[in-house]
């Protein structure tokens, strides 16, 4: 079947024989100790960790995108496929049935399995009575979810991520934990330091540009964590922290707050996506580019939608847009200055935005 379809993308000659032959008389041992199973003939499939196998499986699957219309947005990462369709009415309905009836009949021509299993639909809304419609593929309905884990973040139906952040805070607050357990007899402020750095605030910040908190209570749920660890090692050099006043210690650690840091992801972000260091032609074609009729010391600026939700207000491409707008009368240019040079002009003179 691969062969198949590299003839069709036009690889031939011995590179194609060279595939064959990579592909042919395959066998798989077990082997236990020094005790080894009667090798096995393996038919399918490719070499676990070898260097052409992920190359080669997407070739392979490079033909499902015909069967999904030009009107259903598709994501595909590995061997993990998500479709949405902004669902109004029946016909809408029926798009999504035809997009799962394909896939199953693509699997199957394919030769491949489709975990049905591991299969859900879900619908993201905010509305009091949502269309929610029934789906099946081979005539197995499909399990409907209030919330999924994707890449790590935890989505909800209404996007608010509340979850999620309760989820980070947890895993955080318990590797904060093991390290405060586990390092009772640690004086080093900077070993400590570069332990929080690498086990715990890399749980806090981890995706913050999809998930960033807008309200005050999880910002303040998040920040309480870091708060923790700088009683600690306030502790550990014999530092008083006066009124619950965190600025300085911070400061005298090279500790930024996590809502600065948050801030300065988007920042970056939006910076990688607009000087083409992130390849997302959706994403880019949102954004819009706004020059100023009149000679002012902001070249540059981001024309921002009007949203009637904190939700809308609060999406990444908006917030980012609005945190550049406010970082270019600091004198920051997304065009002209480097990655590491915004986030110094940023870290110095701007944040927090506010």
């Amino acid at each position: 079947m691969l062969i198949s379809k590299l003839l069709a993308l036009g690889v031939s000659g011995y590179l194609l024989k060279w595939i064959h032959s990579f592909l042919s008389g395959c066998v798989q041992i077990v082997k236990v100790g020094s005790a080894s199973s009667e090798p096995i003939s393996v038919s399918s499939g490719c070499i676990q960790g070898g260097h052409m196998s992920g190359l080669l499986f997407l070739l392979f699957i490079n033909d499902i995108a015909d069967i999904i219309p030009s009107d259903v947005g598709y994501w595909l990462f590995a061997d993990d496929l998500k479709f949405a369709v902004r669902v109004r009415g029946g016909e809408d309905v029926a798009l999504v049935q035809e997009v799962l009836s394909r896939l199953y009949h693509w699997c199957s021509s394919n030769f491949m399995e489709l975990n049905i299993k591991k299969c859900s639909i879900m619908t993201y809304h905010r509305k009091k009575s949502p269309l929610l419609a029934a789906y099946n593929i081979n005539g197995e309905v499909l399990p409907r979810r209030e919330q999924v884990s994707d890449l790590g973040v935890t989505f909800e139906k209404d996007l608010r991520f509340v979850t999620h952040i309760q989820n980070v805070r947890a895993k955080a607050s318990r590797m904060l934990g093991f390290i405060t357990r586990n390092t009772k007899d640690f004086s080093n402020v900077s070993t400590l330091r570069t332990l929080y750095f690498a086990y715990v605030r890399s749980v806090l910040e981890y995706c913050s540009v999809v998930w960033s908190p807008q309200y005050q209570v999880h910002i303040k749920s998040l920040e309480s964590i870091q708060h923790k660890f700088l009683r600690l090692i306030a502790f550990k050099s014999n530092t008083r922290i006066e009124n619950h006043d965190y600025a300085e210690i911070e400061s005298a650690n090279n500790i930024m707050a996590l809502e600065t840091r948050r801030q300065i992801n988007d920042l970056v972000f939006l910076y990688k996506l607009i000087n083409n260091k992130h390849f997302c032609p959706d994403l880019l074609s949102q954004i819009n580019i706004k020059v100023p009729t009149r000679e002012t010391r902001n070249k540059v600026l981001f024309g921002l939608k009007k949203y009637k939700t904190n939700i809308d207000n609060n999406a990444p491409l908006q917030r980012s847009q609005r945190y550049w707008n406010m970082a270019s009368d600091g004198g920051v240019d997304i065009f002209s200055d480097s990655v590491l040079n915004i986030i110094r002009l940023v870290e110095s003179h701007i944040l927090p935005f506010h």
